[in-house]
Formats: structure tokens, sequence, C-alpha cells
């Protein structure tokens, strides 16, 4: 197990319509940043009961954006934060073993290889 699968995985809402799923450290001691892991915006909610109903793991409807290995996210921006069922919500964030998103055979290889 490495160090950011010690932290929770934690629904994370921020202003301009941000929100964010994630393993984050417990934020209440943050001064002005928050570094994150294996983050996913969270596109459509797909509920009916609201964003609490994502806690037992995202619904059938749920978009969930690309996933991105870290974010780093301002503090004053966030608005609300919980945290939800690792078993429901793990499978969802996993990261290639690489940490980056695997390409397809055909590619070509890009300047940054």
């Amino acid at each position: 197990m490495n160090d950011d699968e010690l932290h929770p995985i934690r629904i994370i809402v921020a202003d301009r319509g941000h929100v964010w799923v994630c393993r984050c450290p417990d934020p209440t001691g943050a001064v002005f940043w928050l570094t994150v892991t294996h983050a996913r915006t969270i596109g459509n909610w797909g509920t009916t009961k609201g964003l609490g109903e994502l806690y037992d793991g995202p619904t059938s409807s749920t978009q969930l954006h690309a996933i991105v290995p870290e974010k780093i996210i301002p503090v004053r921006a966030i608005i609300d934060t919980f945290i939800v069922r690792e078993d429901k919500w793990a499978n969802h964030l996993s990261l290639p073993s690489d940490g980056r998103k695997k390409r397809s055979n055909s590619s070509k290889a890009s300047a940054l290889d």
C-alpha cells in the first residue's frame, strides 16, 4: 500500500461548480493548498436524492471525467467535503501501474517520452 492509499476517498465540492472524488487527507489542517490524488471530476452526479447519494458509490447515471494523478486545490475554494465508501469507489480511482493513461500501440511517440 502506498501513501496515497492511506488517505480516505472523499467527495470535495468547491466554488464555481467543481465537484471531485479523490483520495484526500483531512482538509481541516490545510492552510492555503490541499494536495489530493487519484482525482476525478464528477461531471454529472446522476442522483435523484442529492450529492449525498454518492456516498454509496456512483450511480449508473454518474459521469466521471478522466483521472488526474495529483491535483492541488486552493483551500479557500472548498465549500464541502465528505468521506465516501472505500469499497464502492476504489475501483473508479485506480491509476495505470505507471501513473499515466496507457496509449494504444498505434499511437505515435510523443516528444515527452
